[in-house]
């Protein structure tokens, strides 16, 4: 199990040779607006159901 943060925007890393300097890591892809809200609901009603707040870590299991 790997411990999750659901944050929007790109992601980026520190670059492994210079600690001080970022990669960003990220696609870009166009979506149709109805699976963009219905990605949104099913985010919403997850922490909802699981009384996830705003920056609480949680973990997911992948099976």
């Amino acid at each position: 199990m790997s411990q999750s943060h659901t944050k929007e925007g790109p992601g980026y890393r520190a670059n492994d040779h210079d600690s001080h300097s970022q990669s960003w890591n990220f696609s870009i892809r166009p979506l149709l607006t109805e699976h963009n809200k219905n990605a949104g609901n099913h985010k919403q009603l997850f922490e909802v159901r699981n009384h996830v707040f705003h920056k609480d870590a949680f973990w997911v299991s992948v099976i």
